[in-house]
């Protein structure tokens, strides 16, 4: 009696106290639980048993202040949609603030809080395309869409590398966005990752068909001229007001910070203006 009162009885959720029962909770770690209620202010892209209680109230605000994010800049902000028309899912880039988020034409968990995805946390993303078999054993389309992948600690060796990417708070796992489930309608999979390219500055190196620097050399060849500015600046100032008076100077340490943005654009290959405006939003809220 003991053993299916324990299973099947009712529970207090660890995070808000309420009463659930058996199909309106989620078990976690140190035998506790999460109602469901408490489980819709929660990312659909994590497992709650894998964590404990504290961890999940440290999600739960990451995930309101993502939340935040999205009330504040989701309608003012441009965006790029892909597919325009929802059929399935839809990836949502905002440039503006370096983030994305992903729409569903169904939401089955009630989730109360947008994903606002950074673009710096992307690891890699691709095209997939799931076949099945009809009734006479020919191949035939199923669905297809993109898979995005996020940074992880141990992947990137901390919060940040030289190339600007840094690791997720809670996406351990593939993001799959599903597009289209009919071969017929319309393809917007290489659209969105035409435009994951351009964030991430794929085709830098290209040059253009009469000769010239590529976008990448030319932003190394910047970023180096920058430098060799806010130091002469730097060496100038120090001569005429000495060393530390030059350092700080309003319009050296602006040479010096522009120097840096030039920089971190060429060794990022671009990503670092999206980084910025990410950390620009998240302060803002």
């Amino acid at each position: 009696m003991g053993f299916f009162s324990n299973l099947f009885g009712k529970k207090n959720c660890c995070i808000c106290g309420a009463e659930c029962g058996v199909t309106k909770r989620t078990g976690i770690k140190n035998k506790e639980y999460v109602c469901s209620d408490c489980g819709t202010k929660c990312s659909e892209h994590i497992r709650l048993s894998e964590y404990d209680k504290d961890g999940i109230l440290a999600h739960m605000a990451v995930m309101e202040n993502q939340e935040k994010i999205y009330q504040k800049y989701f309608e003012s902000t441009k965006k790029q949609i892909y597919p325009s028309a929802m059929e399935e899912e839809q990836i949502i880039f905002m440039d503006e603030i370096g983030m994305f988020t992903i729409r569903s034409r169904s939401n089955p968990k009630r989730k109360v809080n947008h994903d606002m995805f950074r673009y710096d946390t992307v690891e890699s993303y691709d095209y997939f395309c799931k076949m099945d078999k009809d009734q006479n054993g020919k191949e035939v389309f199923k669905e297809d869409g993109i898979i995005i992948k996020f940074c992880q600690p141990n992947n990137i060796g901390g919060q940040s590398t030289a190339t600007g990417r840094r690791s997720h708070p809670y996406a351990k796992r593939e993001v799959v966005i599903t597009f289209r489930k009919r071969d017929k309608q319309a393809n917007y999979a290489d659209n969105a990752l035409q435009h994951l390219d351009y964030i991430f500055g794929v085709h830098r190196d290209r040059t253009s068909l009469f000769g010239g620097a590529s976008a990448q050399k030319k932003a190394e060849i910047k970023a180096g001229a920058d430098m060799l500015g806010a130091l002469s600046s730097v060496a100038k100032a120090a001569a005429k007001d000495g060393l530390e008076a030059a350092v700080n100077n309003v319009d050296v340490q602006a040479k010096l910070q522009g120097a840096m943005n030039s920089a971190e654009d060429a060794n990022t290959r671009g990503l670092s203006k999206y980084s910025n405006a990410a950390d620009a939003a998240e302060a803002s809220v």
